[in-house]
């Protein structure tokens, strides 16, 4: 079986290499196990308000 990347070269589909080099580091064994961290880390901060902004301008409107 040939690896994918010959295939997209051989059918003339142009890919950027940089997109490509990322989805072939999370498929594999470190990478995914970077990204479950990443969403394991995001998610536990929804609780603590880890996604709310400071306000711009002062205090918010009533």
């Amino acid at each position: 079986m040939q690896p994918q990347s010959d295939h997209i070269v051989r059918t003339g589909i142009r890919m950027n290499r940089f997109l490509f080099v990322i989805a072939d580091f999370l498929s594999r064994s470190p990478g995914f196990y970077v990204l479950i961290v990443a969403m394991i880390a995001c998610t536990a901060m929804v609780p603590f308000g880890g996604r709310q902004s400071p306000p711009l301008l002062g205090k918010p409107k009533a």
